[in-house]
């Protein structure tokens, strides 16, 4: 039976040992979720001041975004085509980062976990997610331009020939056009035929009956 904290755990992200999951599921949630326009709205906001309320008569609750990719003042981090999405920290899970880029219309992904910090104290998962972008962009980008341009290719000459029917139409024409030939041919040699039987056939019989 499932213990009070470990449904708490549940509830709220922390660490349980019940609980895992690979990059590869993160990269299908977090594909998902940027089919929101509102998620990614909030998730590349770097920062964003809370309204007064009620309860909170000023406006000076400021909530900064961890996700140091999107930060500008980060020369170390920061990404220009970066977009958002989701930073994340547990002791057992180490520092964790679900990134997400677009560049000439492009889209990418990138999840890192259980990273840490470097020896100069510069932490991997912004490092290696930056990495991941430049590689993606230098080299899948090129690749995706490419088969691009082979299925403009492949769509202009599908347009250029002809269609099923046209075919279908024009060997038709050339079997009607042959039999009509054919037929031609077996009405000219039929006359042929008839008109030697008549004149000659005759000349035969009168010889005959001489």
């Amino acid at each position: 039976m499932v213990s009070k904290i470990q449904t708490l755990q549940t509830q709220v992200g922390l660490h349980d040992e019940n609980l895992y999951t690979t990059a590869y599921d993160l990269s299908i949630i977090a594909k998902y979720a940027m089919n929101n326009d509102k998620f990614m709205e909030i998730v590349r906001k770097t920062k964003y001041t809370l309204p007064a309320t009620d309860i909170h008569k000023s406006a000076d609750r400021v909530l900064e975004n961890s996700n140091l990719l999107l930060d500008p003042s980060q020369p170390n981090y920061y990404y220009a085509y970066a977009t958002g999405l989701k930073t994340g920290f547990t002791d057992p899970a180490g520092d964790c980062l679900v990134a997400s880029a677009k560049k000439d219309n492009v889209e990418f992904i990138a999840v890192c976990l259980h990273a840490a910090s470097l020896n100069n104290g510069l932490r991997e998962k912004f490092l290696d997610c930056k990495t991941l972008f430049d590689f993606a962009f230098d080299n899948y980008t090129a690749h995706y331009k490419n088969l691009q341009e082979i299925r403009a290719k492949e769509l202009e000459n599908l347009n250029n020939k002809p269609s099923i029917l046209e075919t279908e139409s024009s060997n038709e024409d050339t079997y009607t056009d042959f039999y009509r030939s054919v037929l031609k041919i077996f009405a000219v040699l039929i006359i042929l035929f008839a008109m030697k039987r008549i004149f000659f056939g005759k000349k035969r019989k009168g010889k005959r009956r001489k």
